[in-house]
């Protein structure tokens, strides 16, 4: 049964990786390294299961970081080389993915996916500015909504479109005072269109 500090080299004798083993179980800090002595990657143990960061670096840089609990992973972190911002993060809930960040150019938030039981729920994108420009909403793997942000105003609601059963079924437009433009609504491949005057 191992017990305590664990070595491996490469051929050359450059220490390939270390960590340290209690009755037989990998526990606390692990790393890797180069063969010109740069860390590799880094992870910690509990128990034999990984819990914590675990990290995974280029040139000294990191380049992605998972954060685990009981073995199981929560975050997923991936970073723009050779900076420290953040490009795109995963999170997790009992195995599953659960949410889904992109950043732009490791700035701002550019888009949001959220998942139930492994379905996508919502996806959403947003401007460089920072307000939302679109928001995407799903039930059981079919669009159900689909809003549009971009009027005059930033961040402002400016279009929805309505689907039953993954079928489009209303869409609708609206002035820049919220209230409603127009109404478009579909049924039998017909299309009926209300047109609505401003206050």
């Amino acid at each position: 049964m191992k017990d305590g500090l664990f070595e491996e080299f490469f051929e050359g004798g450059q220490l390939m990786q270390r960590g340290h083993y209690k009755k037989g179980e990998k526990e606390g800090l692990w790393e890797g390294f180069n063969k010109n002595g740069t860390l590799s990657w880094s992870c910690y143990y509990k128990k034999g299961k990984l819990e914590g960061p675990s990290e995974e670096y280029d040139q000294g840089k990191i380049e992605t970081r998972f954060i685990y609990k009981d073995g199981k992973i929560e975050v997923e972190d991936h970073f723009l080389y050779p900076t420290d911002l953040l490009n795109y993060r995963n999170v997790y809930k009992d195995g599953k993915l659960e949410l889904e960040e992109e950043y732009l150019e490791g700035g701002p938030l550019f888009s949001r996916k959220v998942y139930k039981d492994g379905n996508l729920e919502v996806e959403e994108e947003y401007s460089e500015e920072g307000p939302i420009e679109s928001r995407h909403t799903y039930k059981d793997g079919k669009r159900k909504l689909v809003e549009y942000f971009d009027g005059p105003v930033i961040g402002q609601l400016s279009s929805r479109t309505f689907y039953k059963d993954g079928n489009l079924e209303v869409q609708e437009e609206y002035y820049e005072d919220g209230a409603i433009k127009s109404r478009s609504t579909y049924k039998d491949g017909n299309k009926t269109v209300e047109h609505f005057d401003e206050e």
